[in-house]
């Protein structure tokens, strides 16, 4: 077996996995204020949308971990992008210990869902006025959507 590894083609080229030497962790510096260091990068091709897009290049700040993406030119994975955005922007990152957009706003944003779930956990004496809200603001969304 070791004797067929040694002379096969595909096996040679494929490498050996233990063999990769890591990089050096370092400490990245402490960053005073959102937006002074940004991560960017180019994700692509992907398949074409019927906007024309096929490239998607994302910016993430490296202090509130705040992502920006920016559809570029070429299929419908691109109307998914601000649901994505809105769900990676409203969950606390595990190395700051907050959400990005309490980084950024100073507060967290509040879905339908959560002005749901705050009104289940703390029913206010005033009536329905949360979740009257909340359903309007669902189908106000959805008649968009159409």
């Amino acid at each position: 077996m070791e004797q067929f590894v040694k002379t096969c083609d595909q096996c040679q080229r494929a490498g050996k996995p233990n063999d990769k030497k890591k990089a050096p962790q370092k400490l990245v510096p402490v960053i005073q204020e959102v937006f002074t260091k940004l991560n960017i990068d180019a994700c692509g091709p992907l398949p074409i949308t019927s906007k024309g897009n096929r490239y998607l290049i994302t910016a993430i700040c490296m202090s509130s971990k705040f992502l920006k993406l920016f559809r570029y030119a070429g299929s419908e994975w691109d109307k998914h992008l601000p649901s994505i955005l809105l769900a990676l922007r409203t969950v606390s990152h595990e190395s700051t210990g907050y959400t990005p957009s309490e980084l950024v706003y100073g507060k967290n944003l509040r879905t339908p869902e959560t002005l749901v779930m705050e009104h289940w956990m703390e029913p206010e004496e005033e009536g329905d006025l949360v979740t009257e809200y909340m359903f309007k603001l669902i189908n106000r969304l959805k008649d968009v959507k159409k």
